[in-house]
């Protein structure tokens, strides 16, 4: 790390932030939810473009590969903070209640339990024009929150870096994990620029460049054919039993085909597997009488598709910290130990000091954590176009579900909704591109401390910097008028349940928690056999990511990647599958550069992109 490459990188950190304001807020184009963050993967080619003159004017030293990644690395680590999981959902979370009470929802009540340092001076007035648009932020009655929720938000991602350095070791060295998400930025950057030599790239990169395009001319001129690559569900079956088996969705993402391919064959099977073997469940649970007809909801809800996802990521996460139990102890009293305990402390101490029951703190935050953790081991090895956790029994509604509502107060149940905006996604948490950064440095001078230093002096000017771009844009926009309509979305679903748990008292709920058990101990049967039988095809990370988004949209993805790797094996060797390697990076290469050039050529002209992803 130089300082060149540190300032150079923070000043464009800042301008991506417009760029990520803009495209997310007012035109509906998400750019920083996936697991390759587009704007950092097309900064690095822009910063490649550059060097390419730097040194045939040999004025100015072009950038070493470390520096490039550096660059790379501190944007992509500061990106996330503005986004789902942080200050995209955290905002409305906070307004909803100000903005959209009626005496029907009752919204309003939970005011009374909000402190006032967590929201604006003037709170009804300060969301009206945030709402509404057209108007510009009460910058005034901004401040106290601003600085009051970039401290929780660092406190979070200061925990997590921390967990890194913890983890790294195990992981990295011990397990050599694959880390499909590090493969792209890496052969960007070989020296010689083989990368951008090589043909198979460009033939890969052609298909989603040209797939793309047309759709963002069809939605401009209907006119242009276009080939729908968005998933569309289809049902397979019409009469029962089989009917049980559902819709299932048909769609070819380029960005998760060509991730998928780095993943190793038993983690890509399993994820394609398991999703269908869900649904054959759904089957044998129509023939017993479950499922469709059923006559009661606990039998409806066969096979617990979403309980057995929370059982698996819980016990996922327990079964990488026991796995890793060596390292944490002897590193508990390291700094990075330290660090972790002291800022996990600070996070539970917020949430007390704003109301929430120390108990209840705790256990949200606590999984909370395991789910960050299970959430990084499945990017770690199967890569993926997003991370969610499952979204049903995040860990609030988990809480609920199993604990019931009799022993939280008024005040715990007001702060849920807040809550919510950072525990129902991991993908606004910068911990995995951390980690990325110690797989990395195996290959590339990435001096540790170096890269703490330089992660910490983003994470300090993304904060305002992101609370500044965002705030200003949906002033401009509108959150309930011309706004991305997600994050409303995701913060009505947090105030209903609230209103729901307060109406109505909740007691355990023994059928889900049953699924849940069944999903641990399935995760537990799997890491015994797959460790225990060296030729075990199935594997826990395939089934804890099959019953979230992660998958559903994308088994098909997934299937693809995994028949052309086991073929290209097969019949070519591992020759064949190199060569493949460029053609797969070059799919998701394309896509991303695509939908970022559709995505700048809109702000430029003034015209709606067409919506890429969903």
């Amino acid at each position: 790390m130089t300082r060149r490459a540190l300032i150079l990188g923070i000043l464009l950190e800042v301008l991506i932030f417009v760029w990520v304001a803009r495209a997310e807020i007012s035109g509906n184009v998400y750019l920083i939810g996936w697991t390759l963050l587009m704007p950092a993967v097309a900064l690095l080619v822009a910063l490649q473009v550059a060097n390419s003159f730097l040194r045939r004017s040999k004025r100015i030293a072009p950038l070493s590969r470390a520096e490039l990644l550096c660059i790379y690395l501190v944007v992509s680590a500061s990106l996330p903070v503005a986004g789902f999981g942080m200050i995209r959902f955290l905002v409305l979370n906070l307004g909803n209640t100000f903005f959209f009470s009626t005496p029907e929802n009752k919204w309003g009540e939970m005011q009374e339990h909000l402190p006032a340092w967590m929201v604006p001076n003037d709170p009804v007035n300060a969301f009206a024009g945030f709402y509404r648009g057209y108007s510009t932020p009460p910058w005034g009655d901004w401040v106290v929150p601003i600085v009051v929720w970039s401290i929780y938000i660092a406190l979070l991602v200061v925990a997590g870096l921390c967990f890194t350095l913890l983890i790294r070791r195990r992981w990295i060295e011990e397990e050599r994990l694959t880390f499909p998400i590090a493969a792209l930025p890496m052969e960007m950057t070989q020296p010689g620029g083989g990368f951008f030599r090589s043909p198979l790239l460009w033939a890969g990169f052609l298909l989603p460049f040209i797939g793309q395009s047309l759709l963002a001319l069809n939605a401009l001129f209907p006119s242009v054919p276009a080939f729908q690559i968005k998933a569309k569900w289809y049902p397979v079956f019409t009469s029962l039993p089989w009917s049980a088996f559902g819709s299932i969705p048909i769609g070819f993402y380029p960005l998760s085909i060509g991730l998928a391919y780095l993943v190793p064959l038993d983690v890509s099977f399993s994820c394609w597997f398991f999703f269908l073997f869900t649904r054959l469940e759904a089957v044998f649970g129509a023939m017993a009488g479950y499922s469709q007809g059923a006559t009661s909801s606990a039998a409806a809800r066969f096979p617990y598709a979403e309980e057995q996802s929370a059982g698996a990521w819980l016990m996922l996460g327990l079964l990488t910290l026991w796995g890793a139990r060596a390292h944490l102890r002897r590193s508990w009293r390291s700094p990075a130990g330290i660090g972790l305990i002291v800022c996990s402390a600070g996070a539970v101490l917020f949430w007390v000091l704003a109301g929430m029951q120390l108990w209840a703190a705790v256990v949200i935050l606590g999984l909370y954590g395991l789910y960050l953790v299970t959430g990084m081991r499945i990017r770690a090895e199967a890569g993926g176009q997003w991370i969610f956790f499952p979204l049903a029994w995040n860990p609030n509604s988990l809480m609920v579900n199993t604990l019931g509502t009799a022993g939280l107060t008024p005040a715990t149940l007001a702060l849920t909704p807040i809550m919510h905006a950072f525990i129902i996604e991991a993908r606004g948490h910068p911990m995995p591109f951390h980690l990325e950064t110690w797989k990395m440095g195996e290959q590339v001078d990435l001096k540790h401390r170096q890269m703490i230093i330089a992660f910490l002096i983003g994470l300090a000017v993304a904060l305002p910097v992101a609370f500044a771009t965002s705030l200003i844009e949906w002033y401009h926009s509108g959150a309930a008028v011309k706004a991305a309509n997600y994050p409303l979305a995701k913060a009505n679903i947090a105030y209903n349940d609230w209103r729901n748990w307060v109406n109505t008292p909740r007691t355990p709920d023994w059928a889900g928690i049953k699924g849940m058990v069944a999903g641990g101990g399935i995760t537990v049967l799997l890491t015994f056999l797959r460790g225990r039988y060296l030729w075990w095809p199935f594997h826990p990370i395939g089934y804890a990511a099959a019953n979230t988004i992660i998958v559903r949209a994308f088994w098909l993805c997934f299937f693809i990647a995994w028949l052309s790797k086991l073929l290209l094996l097969r019949y070519g060797g591992a020759r064949s599958y190199r060569q493949g390697l460029h053609f797969f990076l070059g799919i998701a290469f394309g896509d991303i550069m695509t939908q970022a050039m559709w995505t700048i050529a809109g702000q430029l002209l003034g015209f709606e992109v067409y919506q890429f992803v969903s």
